[in-house]
C-alpha cells in the first residue's frame, strides 16, 4: 500500500509539473504589432515548433546523450570489477541500457540503479552487498563530479555581466548570487569531504570496525566496510571515475547548447551553460518534471533578453526525445534476454517480499 501511494504520489507530481510547463508554454504570447491592430500578439510556440531547425547540431546532442551514457555504464563496470565481482562489459552495457529504459517507465516500476544492482546480484548471488555498494559508490561519485562542475563554473561566473530582464533584474540578480554561493559551498565541502576519504589512515580506523558489531546490520556494515577499504585501495581507479563523470557531465552540457542550437533559438554562451545545466540534471534525480522546470527557469535567467521564456522547456523536452532514442538499445537487449530481466525482477520482488 506504501509503495502503491509512493507511486501514486510520484506521477501526480510529475504531471502537475509537466502539466504546469505545459499550460506556461500553450499560452506564450509576444507582441507582434500590425499596421490594423499595435497591440497584435501571437503565440511563441507554434512559431518555435514552425521555425527553422539545424538538424545536424540536433544529432550531435543526440550523440553526446548516448556517449554520455556509454561511459556511465563503463564507469560503473569498473568500479564493479575493483571489487572482483564477476560481470563482463557485455553485461554491464545489457544491465545499463536496460536500467536507462526501465528509468523512462512512466510508472516508476524500477529505476536504472535497481535494475543493475538486480542483474550483478544475479551474476554474484553470494555477494548482495558489495553489488549494491558499486551502484551507490558509482552514484556518489557522479553527484560529486556533478557539484564540483557547478561549484567551479559559479566560481567563474561573471554575476555583473549578466543582462537581467528590467522587470526582474533584481530579483533574478538575488538568486543568482545565492545559487553560485551555495554551489561554491557544496563544491568546497564534499572536495574536502572526499578528500578525507582517501586519506589513508581514516579508511583504517577502528571506529569502522565498530560498526560490524551492531545489531541486525552488521554483516552488512562488515562488508562496506571492506569495500571502502578496496576502493581506498584503488585511488587511481576512484580518480578516473571522477574524471570520467566530469566528462559525462561536460557531454550533457554540450547537450543542452547544441539542442539550443539545433532549435535556433538565441541562447548563453556555451561557457554559460556550465553555470546552470549541472544543477537542473541534480535536478533530474528527483520526479519527471523538477528538471524541465529548473532548466526553464535558469535558462531563462541566464538568456540574452530576446530568447522566448519558454525556450527552456523546449530545450528539455528535446532531452527526453533524445533519451527516447537512446533508450531504444535498452529495448533490444531486453527483448534478446527478456526471460533474464523477467528472472532478475522476480528476485527483486522477492528479496522485498523477504525484507
Amino acid at each position: 500500500m506504501k509503495k502503491f501511494v509512493a507511486t501514486f504520489a510520484k506521477i501526480g507530481v510529475s504531471v502537475a509539473l509537466l502539466g504546469y510547463l505545459g499550460w506556461q508554454a500553450a499560452n506564450a504570447t509576444r507582441l507582434a504589432p500590425t499596421p490594423d491592430d499595435p497591440n497584435h500578439k501571437i503565440y511563441i510556440l507554434p512559431e518555435l515548433l514552425a521555425g527553422p531547425k539545424d538538424w545536424g547540431m540536433l544529432a550531435l546532442a543526440l550523440l553526446a546523450v548516448l556517449a554520455a551514457v556509454m561511459i556511465t555504464i563503463l564507469r560503473w563496470h569498473m568500479l564493479l570489477r575493483t571489487l572482483g565481482l564477476q560481470f563482463t562489459a557485455q553485461e554491464s552495457l545489457r544491465a545499463g541500457f536496460v536500467g536507462y529504459l526501465f528509468n523512462l517507465l512512466p510508472l516508476g516500476l524500477a529505476g536504472a540503479d535497481a535494475v543493475k544492482a538486480g542483474f550483478l546480484i544475479h551474476r554474484n548471488p553470494s555477494r548482495k552487498t558489495e553489488a549494491i555498494a558499486t551502484v551507490v559508490i558509482d552514484r556518489i561519485i557522479g553527484l560529486y563530479a556533478l557539484l564540483v562542475m557547478a561549484g567551479v563554473a559559479a566560481l567563474q561566473l561573471d554575476v555583473s555581466q549578466l543582462s537581467f530582464r528590467p522587470e526582474t533584474a533584481e530579483r533574478d540578480r538575488a538568486a543568482t548570487m545565492l545559487f553560485c554561493s551555495v554551489a561554491q559551498y557544496v563544491a568546497l565541502g564534499s572536495t574536502i569531504a572526499f578528500g578525507i576519504m582517501l586519506i589513508p589512515g581514516v579508511t583504517e580506523l577502528k571506529l569502522w570496525d565498530k560498526l560490524e558489531h551492531l545489531p541486525g546490520v552488521g554483516l552488512v556494515f562488515k562488508k562496506l566496510v571492506a569495500a571502502m577499504r578496496t576502493y581506498r585501495q584503488s585511488t587511481p581507479r576512484v580518480l578516473l571515475a571522477i574524471a570520467m563523470s566530469f566528462c559525462v557531465h561536460t557531454l550533457y552540457v554540450s547537450m543542452v547548447f547544441f539542442a539550443g542550437r539545433g532549435l535556433c533559438s538565441p541562447q548563453p554562451a556555451l561557457a554559460t551553460h556550465f553555470a546552470f545545466v549541472p544543477i537542473s540534471m541534480v535536478a533530474g534525480a528527483l520526479p519527471i518534471g523538477a528538471f524541465e522546470a529548473t532548466l526553464n527557469g535558469l535558462y531563462y535567467v541566464f538568456s540574452p533578453e530576446n530568447t522566448p521564456a519558454i525556450q527552456g522547456f523546449l530545450i528539455a523536452l528535446t532531452y527526453r526525445v533524445l533519451q527516447i532514442s537512446v533508450a531504444t538499445i535498452g529495448v533490444f537487449y531486453y527483448f534478446t534476454g527478456r526471460q533474464e530481466v523477467k528472472q532478475v525482477m522476480a528476485e527483486q520482488a522477492e528479496a522485498k517480499a523477504v525484507a
